[in-house]
């Protein structure tokens, strides 16, 4: 990466800090347990999901980034791949999910990219069991959803997609990471901190 793609990368990983109790330490070396590769040519974006990550061999990347987008738009990537490093599923999959999907113009824009209706399936249509997932209530806005276009759904009105961490994101990450808010927790809470920064 540049520095400047490093910097947009640190920024927006560290948007997701302050509603967990983990701390990022950002490395120039292959020892990462997240290792972020950047790729020029695409705008494209993909990332192991939580500990599976512990599944790479080391010296491959567990993350890549496509930054051939706007600043912001590769900022929206960053925070979404992040999300999943930290073990966040696609929110358009709830299983508690609101949106009536346009199937057949999900399967046609699969087909006329060549993909096939099993990748639709797997990556938009179905649902996730309630038993393969830990969820709070379905959020829209979530970082982690999809946009969708008026043609995808059966209502005709598209969903955007949002630019930031939704007020969902941040109390699902807390419930998944909570703060220790002991004397011991907060000591080694500043411990931390101090290490991290050395």
């Amino acid at each position: 990466m540049t520095q400047e793609q490093k910097n947009l990368t640190k920024q927006n990983i560290n948007k997701w800090a302050p509603h967990t109790n983990l701390y990022f330490k950002f490395i120039d070396t292959p020892n990462g347990d997240i290792r972020i590769t950047a790729n020029n040519d695409t705008s494209a974006a993909w990332s192991n999901v939580g500990t599976d990550a512990r599944n790479t061999p080391p010296v491959e990347p567990t993350m890549s980034i496509g930054f051939a987008n706007s600043p912001v738009a590769v900022g929206v990537k960053i925070q979404h791949e992040f999300g999943h490093a930290l073990g966040l599923r696609h929110e358009h999959k709830h299983p508690d999910r609101t949106l009536e999907l346009n199937k057949e113009n999900i399967y046609k824009d699969y087909e006329s990219r060549n993909k096939t209706r099993r990748q639709a399936n797997h990556d938009i249509v179905h649902t996730f069991q309630r038993e393969e997932v830990k969820t709070s209530g379905y959020d829209r806005n979530s970082i982690m959803h999809y946009r969708f276009s008026a043609s995808t759904l059966k209502d005709g009105n598209p969903l955007v997609g949002n630019t930031q961490l939704s007020e969902g994101d941040k109390h699902f990450m807390q419930s998944l990471y909570p703060l220790n808010n002991s004397l011991l927790g907060k000591l080694l809470n500043t411990a931390m901190r101090v290490i991290i920064r050395a």
